[in-house]
């Protein structure tokens, strides 16, 4: 099948093409290089690097004040460029604080994660933060452009670095307990400068000095119009974040830090190749839905196009972890992680019905009902907190934990799916219904009697 035909819109199709070209080649590579990577970093080491990725992901919510998002808005440059100052400025001053916090507070805080290992770490902590919010901001300055190539180049030019680092200086760990883990972490690091640099390199960012002078007046006018920005999407981006990476946050603390390094690796290597396909199409979508929103019914087609396709394409892969997780983990990445299979079965629902609905989410943005999206995010906040904390603190049974907290994310994110594909976007529920179970039971379906025809064989 074309992808036009597959999508709908040339346009659309094409985008999506060029950035999910890049995405599937950036992804492949991690996959090629984590049998490798579990060979030479433990449990343990993926524990130290899960604890700084998540902190990473969690602070680099408020980097921006989420006025990337603004940036795509404006009809003139000029103001889209002092948006994107404003972002910069942000940015800077929250990696400030966060230095100033980690050099009074380092032993306080260390205590708190309950992770020794990453006591070194916690210096670079404002570096990643800086640089994840440095991305946020040219990556959407680079949409805005259309300069799709330039994106998909530096997701690949990122990954190889990245996974190259992480090998090489993975061999020269081996002894040094008090850099566990760092060769994960500077190579993390790296990739983000070298995607930073990559993206910096649009012609209309050059010479901005020259080309464009402003007020510190004009800067407060354009952060009092989308103020929604920093009010609704920073609170609701920081819970659904913090929701995701509370797992590891807390598994750190009740459990042994061989736990934690096991789920964040079933989690990893489920989540980021889907999360970047999933954020390659909402990308599109976001510049696609906010020029159509004038025009009801080819927004409404749109949305359930690009709903049923991404359905289509999360079901299988989701479908056979979910079947065969143990196995595949312990041939992929060795028997010592077979164990991280179950955590990939357990979360695999929440994640599939994650990597559709997280584009959708776009929706609440280019409708500006950020107020509407807060409500949403703020219960699935405190269900997915509460049901794992009740996993921890009533079962004391990691699984169980994990279980429930897979549970509230699968029921929350097809709830709110068939709010925004149904409320708000107008698509029929009988298109949402059929879209939604079809396709994906007979997918399951298949792969269930695979296994079974597989347990038949000698």
């Amino acid at each position: 099948m074309k992808i036009r035909a597959f999508f709908g819109q040339s346009e659309f199709a094409s985008s999506v093409l060029m950035l999910a070209s890049g995405t599937v080649i950036a992804q492949v590579i991690p996959i090629l290089v984590s049998p490798i990577l579990t060979r030479i970093y433990t449990p343990d080491e993926f524990a130290t690097f899960g604890l700084f990725s998540a902190l990473v992901s969690i602070f680099g919510v408020v980097a921006t004040g989420k006025y990337e998002f603004a940036i795509m808005l404006p009809e003139k440059e000029r103001d889209a460029l002092i948006i994107v100052v404003l972002s910069t400025i942000i940015s800077i001053a929250v990696g400030i604080v966060l230095l100033v916090a980690v050099l009074f507070f380092h032993d306080r805080i260390i205590a708190f994660l309950g992770n020794p290992d990453f006591s070194l770490w916690l210096y670079l902590l404002p570096l990643g933060v800086v640089f994840a919010g440095f991305y946020q901001i040219l990556n959407f300055w680079n949409n805005r452009k259309k300069a799709y190539p330039v994106i998909a180049r530096s997701k690949i030019v990122r990954a190889v670095a990245s996974n190259l680092i992480n090998i090489l200086l993975g061999f020269f760990k081996i002894g040094i307990k008090s850099a566990a883990a760092f060769g994960l972490i500077i190579g993390l690091i790296a990739g983000q400068l070298i995607e930073v640099l990559m993206l910096l390199k649009v012609r209309s960012l050059k010479n901005v000095k020259e080309r464009l002078s402003f007020s510190i007046s004009e800067i407060g006018l354009l952060a009092r119009r989308y103020i929604a920005f920093p009010k609704y999407d920073v609170p609701s981006e920081l819970m659904i974040t913090a929701s995701v990476q509370m797992p590891v946050l807390l598994l750190n603390r009740f459990f042994e830090q061989y736990v934690v390094g096991l789920y964040f690796h079933a989690h990893k290597v489920l989540s980021l190749p889907m999360s970047m396909i999933g954020s390659s199409i909402g990308q599109v979508l976001y510049k696609q839905l906010s020029d159509t929103r004038q025009n009801r019914s080819d927004f409404t087609d749109l949305v359930y196009k690009t709903y049923s396709r991404l359905i289509l394409i999360g079901a299988i892969p989701f479908a056979f972890v979910g079947v065969f997780g143990p196995e595949l983990f312990g041939i992929v990445f060795g028997q010592a992680w077979a164990e991280s299979g179950i955590f990939a079965r357990l979360i695999a629902p929440w994640l599939l019905f994650n990597f559709i609905g997280s584009p959708l989410t776009i929706i609440f943005s280019v409708l500006e009902r950020q107020r509407e999206m807060f409500f949403w995010i703020g219960v699935m906040f405190l269900s997915r907190v509460a049901s794992l904390l009740f996993g921890f603190l009533y079962f004391k049974d990691v699984y169980y934990s994990i279980f429930l907290f897979s549970a509230s994310g699968t029921v929350f994110y097809f709830v709110m799916n068939f709010y925004l594909v149904n409320r708000l976007a107008g698509v029929n529920i009988k298109d949402f219904l059929r879209a939604t179970f079809i396709k994906p039971i007979l997918i399951l379906g298949s792969v269930l009697i695979l296994k079974y025809i597989v347990s038949l064989l000698p």
